[in-house]
């Protein structure tokens, strides 16, 4: 598998939580129409993804990629449970509404582009040899090079 490109996998990554939130945008004035609780949680939503960006951004250790994994797969569940169960948001259960398959199609790429970027990450550091500390283990090693005294 070909590993990622950081300088090109954290703006992807950026401008897909950007599209979460403009996705969540899409839906905030039903969401204040039908409930105001619905309108908060998505508001919190557009503050999570917006905050996703930016740790995108500023970041590039792991936890930022994890988040990025927890972010799109509740987001993907979130979807899927609205659309099966008949929430607030969805009294008609339409699976084809462009601003839910927008949602769903975007949380699902960014989980993927997260999960692709950690999945490499942890190759890379398995690649190198830990070190041995069992006898029969340095048995299996080759000898380190000897050093001439210098005279």
């Amino acid at each position: 598998m070909v590993p990622p490109d950081e300088g090109v996998a954290r703006p992807v990554a950026a401008v897909l939580f950007l599209a979460v939130a403009v996705a969540h945008v899409l839906t905030l004035p039903d969401g204040f129409g039908t409930e105001s609780y619905i309108g908060v949680g998505l508001l919190v939503a557009i503050l999570m993804a917006v905050g996703g960006a930016a740790g995108m951004l500023a970041e590039t250790r792991d936890r930022v990629w994890w988040y990025t994994v927890a972010e799109g797969v509740l987001n993907v569940a979130g979807t899927l449970y609205a659309n099966s169960r008949r929430l607030p948001l969805q009294e008609d259960s339409d699976w084809l509404n462009a601003d839910g398959l927008a949602l769903l199609f975007l949380s699902a790429m960014l989980t993927a582009l997260a999960a692709w970027v950690l999945v490499q990450r942890r190759a890379e550091r398995r690649s190198f040899a830990p070190p041995t500390a069992a006898a029969a283990g340095r048995r299996l090693r080759s000898a380190p090079p000897q050093r001439r005294p210098q005279e």
